[in-house]
Parts: C-alpha cells; structure tokens; sequence
C-alpha cells in the first residue's frame, strides 16, 4: 500500500514499510524519553514529579543524552541496556490493536510489579495517545498489521542474538 507525502507537489509515496519505519521510530523516541537528571541509573525510584525536560542520561563514559533510547549501545550501562530490553518486551508482549488503535494491556500496579519506575508507564501511555491520534489524522487504517509485524520481526532478532 502507498501513500501520497502530504504537501509534495511530486509523485513519491510513502510504501508500508517507510510508514511502519516512521511509526516505530516516533514510537521508541517518545518511549525512551526521560525525566529525571542524575548520574546514577536507579530503577527502583519512585519519584516521577520532574518534567520529562529535567532529564539527562549519563553514558558509561559520561557523556550526557537528553534520552536514554540516544545513548549508542557500545556506552551503555548495564543498568540502562536491562531497562530498555524490559520496556522493549513488555510493549512488544502487552500492547495490541483494538478498534484501530493501540492499546496497553498491563494497569499501572502490573506494570510497576515487573520493576519499572512509574514514570516509563506514563510514557507509554502518552505514547499511545499520541500514536493513536497521528493514525487518525493520516488516515492510517492498518495498524494491526503494523503491530502484528513489528513484534514478529522483534521476536525473530531476538531469536537470533540468543
């Protein structure tokens, strides 16, 4: 399926795979978003009052990142590498499609229960409106299928790194 570019006098079109590669793109940005600044990666803190602008990740080798999904994986800590692999398995196992919209299947109380800080799940949620209303707006009818594909191609590289 193509698409037409909004507001491009040419003919190219945006195939599903440019879509589900936007899609996911602005998904894990938005995912691995911070708000906290600190030098320690502590992921049993329960605060989540500071803004999402307050924080900056610190690398292996200390150089700082806005958000923690920038940091290239050669500099990341231990600790930072554990986080976004559980965030990552978790949306690819509890996210699904209904009524062509995404929606998160773990409450607030699972979700904390599996060790991640509150303010991940505010992220997610976030996320999803924000997802949700850019399929809206673009007229984006498939999204089960982009959904059904990404956690098949997730599932198949992490296959192969075992």
């Amino acid at each position: 399926m193509e698409v037409p570019v909004l507001g491009s006098s040419c003919s190219r079109h945006l195939t599903y795979t440019d879509m589900k590669k936007i899609i996911l793109f602005l998904f894990f940005i938005a995912l691995f978003s911070c708000n906290r600044k600190t030098t320690i990666v502590d992921t049993t803190e329960k605060d989540t009052t500071n803004k999402v602008s307050d924080t900056v990740y610190i690398d292996s080798k200390g150089g700082e990142y806005k958000f923690l999904g920038q940091i290239p994986d050669s500099l990341r800590t231990i600790e930072q590498t554990e986080l976004i692999k559980k965030l990552t398995d978790i949306t690819v196992e509890y996210m699904t499609v209904k009524d062509n919209h995404l929606v998160f299947l773990l409450s607030k109380e699972e979700f904390l229960a599996k060790g991640i800080p509150e303010r991940y799940y505010k992220i997610i949620q976030q996320n999803l409106v924000d997802n949700n209303t850019f399929y809206d707006a673009n007229g984006i009818k498939n999204v089960e299928e982009m959904i059904k594909k990404r956690n098949e191609e997730y599932k198949q590289q992490r296959n192969l790194k075992k």
